[in-house]
């Protein structure tokens, strides 16, 4: 992993995971190169990659401070590979890493405002390799869901009667 404004990512993994530590700067390119991998894989579940999808993903990983390298590999990957060879070593192991994964790429998919049946039977494939129950991926699912409402909700209160939105 190259060097990464540190304060960025230990922001990023506090306000998403409440964890108080660069978890990232752990990790080696390979493994963060297999969690990005892992995500657009997910994304590609219903066809295709959209634009948001990737931009989300690409913005989330610079934010947790993925090498350039890794993330320029990502670029250009079309989310053609297998979970199984993904991860067979390193935060993937942790069953804490495996469940971060499976809510990120749930989030992910669900960045161009569209998470599709197909996406989600993706996750689960994932899932079943990692020995996480499919409860745990539904109620991830339920979760990201009641997180969109409240998003939303607090966008339109936020901006009630303005002219910016």
């Amino acid at each position: 992993m190259t060097a990464h404004d540190d304060t960025t990512a230990l922001w990023l993994y506090d306000e998403v995971w409440g964890v108080k530590e660069d978890v990232g700067a752990n990790l080696s390119d390979a493994e963060n190169l297999a969690y990005g991998k892992a995500l657009l894989t997910a994304a590609k579940g219903d066809g295709d990659i959209t634009d948001a999808e990737r931009n989300w993903i690409m913005g989330y990983l610079s934010a947790g401070g993925h090498s350039d390298e890794t993330l320029a590999t990502l670029r250009s990957f079309e989310g053609e590979d297998d979970y199984e060879r993904l991860f067979t070593e390193g935060v993937m192991q942790d069953p804490a890493g495996r469940r971060l994964c499976i809510y990120d790429a749930i989030r992910a998919c669900g960045a161009d405002g569209d998470l599709a049946e197909a996406e989600i039977a993706k996750i689960h494939e994932m899932a079943r390799l990692f020995d996480v129950p499919a409860e745990v991926v539904d109620e991830f699912v339920d979760v990201y869901r009641q997180e969109q409402a409240l998003k939303a909700r607090r966008i339109a209160l936020a901006f009630e009667g303005s002219m910016v939105s």
